[in-house]
């Protein structure tokens, strides 16, 4: 999986180097950077037209919790985001079901 060699990343408030710690947007950002996609910070993207907004998640789809948290579809049912507590984990997303305002897909467009 990519993505993997990402768990247990430390936390870091407005990180965005995995060798320095992530918070959920810089770990987004990271994963897809390992997967060879170039994508602009996504915090105030989600409108930008750059994701679109899906039903159902697919593999590396973000998904938005509340307003401010976000972490990204992994399959059989698992999201990958952090806490502050443990950094980059990979949890059921059952456990945040109730919290989900909105599943996303990278379009692509902006590689800045």
């Amino acid at each position: 999986m990519i993505g993997e060699e990402l768990i247990g990343t430390p936390y870091r408030r407005g990180g965005r180097d995995p060798r320095m710690g992530l918070d959920c947007y810089g770990l987004v950002v990271a994963l897809y950077r390992l997967r060879g996609i170039r994508i602009a910070d996504i915090a105030e993207r989600l409108s930008g037209g750059e994701w679109q907004q899906v039903n159902s998640p697919a593999i590396y789809d973000l998904v938005l919790l509340g307003a401010t948290h976000c972490g990204l579809y992994i399959p059989c049912g698992r999201l990958l985001h952090t806490t502050k507590e443990t950094g980059a984990v990979l949890a059921p997303l059952t456990v945040y079901r109730p919290m989900i305002s909105g599943y996303y897909h990278y379009m692509g467009g902006n590689n800045d």
